[in-house]
């Protein structure tokens, strides 16, 4: 992976920077995170805090964790786009989804978390019909 990470919301209201490699990449299985992403898991990106620079009006949310921490989620106020969680279990770190880099290529996931919620569909989703845009039905 290169040195610099960005990223925005899908309006671009939010952008934040940060020029240090994530310290870890981790692909998590949680409900919290199904259901906070609308999808399978979420590949969420670890940096150090002050390795961060974030622009933008955030507004945000806070649920305690199946792990007992406090979770604090931002996003952006305008498209509603997830940006970064805090949580009291890894205070001195701020989190960003895959889908919010600019350059998604640049994630290589080093582990996964809440394993046993991994939904059974996603070990096979390589086998699926692929459409290069929307689906045809």
């Amino acid at each position: 992976m290169g040195n610099s990470f960005d990223g925005c919301c899908m309006c671009g209201a939010i952008q934040y920077t940060s020029t240090s490699e994530p310290v870890a990449t981790v692909v998590c299985h949680c409900r919290d995170c199904q259901k906070h992403t609308g999808s399978a898991f979420a590949t969420a990106l670890f940096f150090l805090k002050d390795q961060v620079n974030i622009s933008g009006d955030l507004k945000s949310f806070e649920k305690e964790t199946d792990a007992g921490n406090s979770m604090t989620r931002t996003f952006c106020g305008k498209c509603g786009s997830h940006i970064t969680e805090f949580s009291t279990g890894y205070p001195e770190h701020v989190v960003v989804h895959a889908g919010t880099l600019n350059d998604p290529t640049k994630v290589s996931p080093d582990s996964q978390c809440w394993t046993p919620g991994t939904l059974h569909w996603t070990n096979d989703i390589h086998k699926l019909k692929g459409y290069e845009k929307d689906p045809e039905f």
